[in-house]
C-alpha cells in the first residue's frame, strides 16, 4: 500500500513539474526576458561580459599562490635536508675520532672541493682551498702533518648533494689525536646559500666532543 502511494505522489509530482515548465517556456516566448525578471536577466547579462576576466582573475591569484607555496615550499624542503646532512657530518666526524683512538693513530679529515685534484688539497697546498667545501676525506695521518701520503689509508669518503656547501672556520681541516682530542677547536657549518644565509652547525672542543651548535653564518 505504502509503495502505492509513493507512486502515485511521484506521478502527480512529475506531472506538476512539467507543468510549470511548460508555462515557463510559454512566457519566456510571449514576453521577453526583462519583462518577465529584470533582476536575473541583468545579472545574466552582466556574467556574460564579465566571465572572461573573472577567469583571468582567478588564473593570476591561483598563479600566485601557487608560487608562494613553491617557494615557501622549497625552503622548509632545504632546511630539512640541512638538519639531515648535519646528522650525517656529526656521525663522521665521531666516526674519525674513535678511529683515531682504537687505532691509536693520528686521524685527519680533509675538506675538499669537487674540482680539485687530490694532490692539491690532500697533500699540499691547504691554504689554496676555500670553502665552501663539497667532500671530506678522513684517512689515517700516521705522520701527523695533516696532508695524506701514499702509504696512509682512506678510512672515509663522503660527499654533498649538488648545491650545499659545507664551511669550516679554522680552515679545510681538522685532526685527531689518538687520545680523542684535538688542538683545532672550530665551527662546522652546512649551508645551501640558494635559500638560506644561516646554516646548522657543529662545534668541536679541544676534548675532541662533537655537539650541535646555534645556526651560524655561511661563511669562512
Amino acid at each position: 500500500m505504502a509503495i502505492q502511494y509513493l507512486s502515485e505522489y511521484l506521478t502527480d509530482r512529475h506531472t506538476l513539474v512539467s507543468r510549470i515548465n511548460l508555462n515557463v517556456k510559454i512566457s519566456h516566448r510571449r514576453y521577453p526576458c526583462k519583462l518577465i525578471n529584470q533582476h536575473a536577466c541583468g545579472i545574466h547579462k552582466r556574467f556574460l561580459g564579465t566571465s572572461l576576466l573573472e577567469l583571468l582573475l582567478v588564473v593570476v591569484l591561483i598563479s600566485t599562490t601557487a608560487a608562494i607555496a613553491w617557494t615557501a615550499w622549497q625552503h622548509a624542503l632545504s632546511r630539512q635536508q640541512l638538519i639531515e646532512y648535519r646528522q650525517i657530518l656529526q656521525q663522521n666526524l665521531q666516526a674519525a675520532r674513535v678511529a683515531a683512538v682504537q687505532r691509536q693513530q693520528s686521524v685527519t679529515i680533509c675538506l675538499r672541493q669537487a674540482a680539485v685534484s687530490t694532490s692539491v688539497d690532500c697533500q699540499t697546498g691547504h691554504s689554496r682551498v676555500q670553502p665552501p667545501y663539497s667532500n671530506v676525506l678522513v684517512f689515517v695521518d700516521y705522520n701527523g702533518d695533516h696532508q695524506r701520503q701514499a702509504q696512509e689509508p682512506i678510512l672515509q669518503y663522503w660527499e654533498l648533494p649538488a648545491g650545499l656547501g659545507l664551511y669550516f672556520n679554522r680552515g679545510n681541516w681538522l685532526n685527531f689525536t689518538p687520545a680523542g682530542t684535538t688542538a683545532r677547536t672550530g665551527t662546522f657549518v652546512i649551508c645551501e646559500p640558494r635559500y638560506h644565509s644561516n646554516g646548522p652547525s657543529i662545534k668541536i672542543s679541544s676534548g675532541g666532543r662533537i655537539n650541535h651548535a646555534q645556526e651560524q653564518t655561511c661563511n669562512a
